[in-house]
């Protein structure tokens, strides 16, 4: 992981701790690149409790829908996430030929999108939410038709843990620890 700082970091990790638990194979190999032997390392994958899901909120996801202006039938590509690479959901809906509503929540929308979102054909709408309170992010879900992640930097995604969860469809990056949870046409799907 790009966390992980240098030699000297690397040597307190090993030297002073017991075990390094990593989230994902992923998140473990990564640490073996940069020096820390496979023997101190122990995968402890993340999970999610499923009392996390009795509160989403009917009243909350109609609130959405209206916010959001989405009808029976349309199609919403949702992304939970801070900054990744969403630029690549912004240029891939040149390629799309049906109208998408695509929701960036988690972030704001940044100035280096502006060309890319100017290029995208006008039946397509986005949306950026900056942040949700953890509280809340539950209900987006219910109205994403797909769930997509682009990060090429990823231990174990809490948000695809939600979304399969919640029988969301996924799609991902094939990085670090995405492929360890989505296996591509089995239950989901990933991309380079």
């Amino acid at each position: 992981s790009e966390s992980i700082g240098g030699i000297f970091q690397n040597l307190i990790y090993y030297r002073g701790t017991d075990k390094i638990v990593a989230v994902s194979e992923g998140v473990k190999k990564s640490l073996i690149e940069k020096g820390i032997p496979e023997k101190h390392i122990k995968v402890i994958y993340n999970g999610t409790p499923r009392e996390k899901y009795k509160n989403i909120d009917p009243e909350k996801v109609a609130e959405l829908r209206k916010l959001y202006q989405i009808k029976e039938g349309d199609f919403v590509l949702g992304c939970v996430s801070r900054k990744k690479k969403q630029e690549q959901i912004i240029q891939v809906l040149t390629k799309i030929d049906f109208p998408v509503t695509v929701i960036f929540a988690g972030i704001t929308f940044q100035p280096e999108y502006e060309t890319m979102v100017q290029a995208i054909p006008v039946q397509h709408k986005i949306h950026f939410t900056g942040l949700i309170p953890s509280g809340q992010i539950l209900n987006y879900y219910k109205i994403f038709s797909i769930k997509i992640l682009a990060s090429t930097m990823e231990g174990l995604s809490q948000a695809l843990l939600e979304a399969m969860a919640l029988e969301v469809p996924v799609i991902a990056t094939h990085a670090a620890g995405n492929p360890e949870l989505v296996h591509d046409g089995e239950n989901g799907f990933t991309f380079k």
